[in-house]
């Protein structure tokens, strides 16, 4: 998978992290990307916004 910073400050940074899922038998089910804002409070790092197009997998698990 990727991870690239897509803009940054000093406490504030938004990332676009590529997802990748595979099954139990480590085969690639799915690839797709996410947009992360991360903003560093109180000595932490807090994720405070995940946004996903993330595909349905029915199709890899036969669900009626």
């Amino acid at each position: 998978s990727d991870v690239r910073d897509v803009v940054s400050s000093g406490t504030i940074v938004h990332v676009d992290k590529e997802v990748l899922r595979y099954n139990i038998e480590n085969m690639l089910l799915t690839r797709f990307h996410s947009l992360w804002v991360l903003a560093y409070e109180q000595g932490r790092w807090t994720a405070k916004f995940r946004s996903s197009l993330a595909p349905k997998l029915r199709t890899f698990w036969n669900f009626k």
